[in-house]
């Protein structure tokens, strides 16, 4: 079963809700890059995932991978929060530790109403 997503725009945030499986990490790589346009076309820098409903079969080095190539496409202006089940076999917290020591702004929650507070604060990061 593949990655399945809906992306509205909401204010200032890009909600993005994710469901089914990867079928890999090319898999996964196109779900970045079509999550990053659809905020660029959106005119918004702020993105909330909810993830809790997605199933990975991401390896630790694949997760880095990943990891590394978040940080390569996005710019340093988004903020990206996202939701995960803990119960999840994917290690999100590795996940965060990659992207994050790369200089991009993005944190992993699992309550819904700290990852909005996260992305409201600091300065308005929307484009023009």
């Amino acid at each position: 079963m593949a990655l399945r997503y809906t992306a509205e725009r909401d204010g200032d945030v890009l909600f993005v809700s994710v469901t089914g499986s990867d079928e890999g990490i090319h898999e996964v790589r196109q779900y970045v890059l079509d999550i990053i346009k659809t905020a660029f076309d959106k005119g918004v820098q702020r993105i909330l995932c909810d993830e809790t409903a997605i199933a990975t079969r991401l390896d630790t080095l694949e997760t880095f991978e990943i990891g590394t190539f978040i940080a390569k496409q996005l710019p340093p202006s988004f903020r990206i929060a996202i939701l995960y089940d803990p119960a999840s076999l994917f290690d999100f917290r590795f996940f965060e530790s990659i992207v994050v020591n790369r200089g991009i702004q993005m944190r992993i929650f699992t309550d819904q109403g700290a990852a909005k507070n996260w992305l409201a604060e600091g300065e308005n990061p929307n484009m023009p």
